[in-house]
């Protein structure tokens, strides 16, 4: 098993989201913006997410805003919405809180909230889609409310039936209105859908037309477009150095969504074959697809596992997980590759043609055919397929860990090793965590724990990001179990978690950063007991001293005034003493307490 590496990628992020957090922290930071506060007070609450009610919590002065919102202050709503898109102060982030308030923004007579919601649910941003409640919001924001950019968007469900009729002429209408009210997205929806959805001239040349349009105004979508057509020859004449030239432009200088605008400038780049560029092209894809677009995994996929490129840092490991991130967004030909990758054993996956004819059954079922004709050389499947894992593995990799678990609480506990391993293999994360969690406690009567194997693939998990690898191992730096103790460490692990909206981490970082105060603070009071207790005694000393002088100064009668003069000074003196050394206990109280000395105390 490989030792524990952190990725350039993941430390550049993980260190960019501490700093994040500590900003977050920082009271000039909190006095330059209103955002909500933990320490503010909180309130409990729900908002129908498109799905179900969905129950979240609101800091501070958010609770404001909602108050404002329910009673149909529609900028409130989108104020939240935004707060939770981005994880604002103390609110975590979380994509379903932003979407109820967005429909519910929507309902009240909101046109950025029926357009927003609408968009984020045919993308699927929550983690889930609602093509039927999209095209409803779509529909009233464009009907009722005349917001172009919803008939834009309604436009989208009508070409491609999403929600409602599929109705390709009415798609047509509203994005041509769209377009001339001065609405960008109807522009961009038209301009796309007659470059890659017919092949006549006719459209071609109007497609262009749109880019140019939209790029004269810098605008990203107008300028990729222009790199497309560049590239593939079409309205234009194929020039790559032009597809080039384009795809920076709208990547760099681009205004508006730029996410695949610099997909196909990384892509350009990638393709150069300087080994400079490829470096560069490999960060933009690679933020592609963690945007989870799969032609950018795919791209990075396939040439780390089969032909890497000079400049190109992706690791073998990477790559197969790259393969597999495309294969689950059903992207074909990262199926095929994923198959092939099987078939020749590549890096630590165990050759498995078994595994192999299930992946490239998906990709020829998606329509690569390819892949299809593959299937057909090889004929009869069923002897390779009797040595099928028991768990699918042309499922998605979150599928086939789910139905690991069930096996492993259903005592098949070599099934889900089996999974897991080959998951493992891939690069995923989750399985790694899983594994190396297991590896380290051992499991009853299968076999004992193997703590060094089970922390390598715990730390391998935490380098990646899993959260679970992330936190178990801010423990152990925290306490000093199974590493050196290292606190920072461990408060970093849990900052870089907190930016990420994670709420238990979020809660313990602030703990671990309380220590040093809690430590501070018991230090003081120990230091003011035992301040107390000498004090006390040094006082006892002296009122002992001066009551004893001033019992024998009284008690002496004789012919000298002038002695018991020197007697009243001298009792004088002594009380003075007395009262400077009251002074200087009671500055080294207030010391003690963490507290300013008093005024015109000359020890301080």
């Amino acid at each position: 098993m490989n030792s524990f590496t952190m990725t350039a990628r993941f430390m550049s992020a993980f260190c960019v989201a501490v700093l994040l957090l500590l900003l977050a922290q920082s009271p000039a930071f909190a006095k330059d913006r209103d955002i909500p506060r933990a320490e503010e007070g909180y309130a409990d609450s729900a908002l129908v997410d498109g799905k179900q009610n969905y129950p979240f919590e609101l800091y501070g002065v958010s609770r404001d805003w909602n108050a404002q919102c329910r009673k149909g202050n529609t900028a409130q709503c989108i104020r939240l919405a935004k707060a939770f898109e981005e994880g604002l102060g103390a609110l975590a982030k979380d994509n379903r809180v932003a979407i109820g308030y967005y429909l519910f923004a929507c309902e009240k007579g909101s046109a950025t909230g029926c357009s927003t919601s609408a968009s984020m649910l045919f993308d699927g941003d929550m983690g889930y889609r609602n093509d039927p409640l999209a095209a409803k919001n779509a529909q009233y924001g464009c009907e009722s409310l005349n917001d172009q950019r919803s008939c834009a968007i309604m436009g989208y469900a009508q070409k491609r039936g999403l929600g409602m009729v599929q109705n390709e002429a009415g798609a047509f209408t509203k994005w041509n209105a769209a377009c001339a009210s001065g609405e960008d997205l109807g522009c961009e929806f038209k301009a796309y859908s007659l470059f890659n959805e017919y092949d006549d001239a006719a459209t071609g040349q109007q497609a262009i037309g749109l880019f140019k349009t939209a790029c004269d105004k810098q605008l990203a979508w107008g300028c990729a477009g222009l790199s497309f057509a560049y590239e593939k020859g079409r309205g234009v004449g194929k020039n790559s150095a032009q597809s080039f030239t384009f795809a920076q432009k709208a990547c760099v200088e681009g205004k508006g969504d730029t996410h695949l605008a610099c997909i196909q400038y990384g892509d350009a780049l990638f393709d150069s074959n300087q080994p400079d560029n490829v470096a560069k092209g490999v960060k933009f894809l690679f933020t592609g697809c963690q945007g989870g677009n799969a032609y950018a995994c795919n791209k990075l996929g396939q040439s780390a596992v089969f032909k890497p490129r000079p400049g190109q840092n992706t690791t073998l490991i990477e790559g197969l997980h790259f393969l597999r991130a495309a294969c689950d967004l059903d992207y074909a030909a990262a199926c095929e590759g994923l198959g092939n990758a099987y078939l020749d054993g590549k890096g630590e996956l165990e050759v498995q043609p078994a595994t192999t004819i299930v992946l490239w059954e998906k990709a020829c079922k998606l329509g690569r055919q390819e892949t299809c004709e593959a299937l057909r050389a090889v004929g009869e499947t069923d002897s390779i397929r009797a040595k099928l894992p028991l768990i699918n593995p042309a499922l998605p990799a979150s599928q086939q860990i789910a139905q690991a678990l069930a096996k492993k609480k259903q005592g098949e506990f070599n099934t889900a090793w089996t999974t897991l391993s080959d998951l493992m293999a891939e690069g995923n994360d989750d399985a790694t965590w899983l594994i190396g969690s297991w590896l380290y406690y051992g499991e009853p009567s299968v076999f004992a724990a193997k703590k060094t194997d089970g922390l390598i693939a715990i730390q391998n998990a935490a380098s990646v990001g899993q959260p679970d690898a992330m936190k178990w191992l801010a423990y152990a730096y925290w306490d000093g179990v199974a590493v050196a103790q290292d606190r920072q460490k461990a408060k970093n692990y849990m900052a870089y978690l907190a930016v990420r909206g994670d709420r238990e981490a979020e809660a313990v970082w602030r703990s671990m950063d309380a220590e040093g105060a809690r430590k501070a603070y018991a230090r003081r009071q120990a230091e003011f007991a035992a301040l107390m207790e000498r004090l006390a005694k040094i006082q006892a000393r002296q009122y002992a001293r001066a009551s004893s002088f001033t019992s024998s100064a009284s008690s002496y009668s004789g012919p000298s005034t002038s002695y018991s003069g020197s007697s009243s000074s001298s009792l004088s003196d002594s009380l003075a003493r007395i009262r400077s050394n009251n002074d200087y206990y009671a500055a080294n109280v207030s010391r003690a307490q963490g507290r300013s000395c008093p005024i015109g105390n000359s020890y301080c």
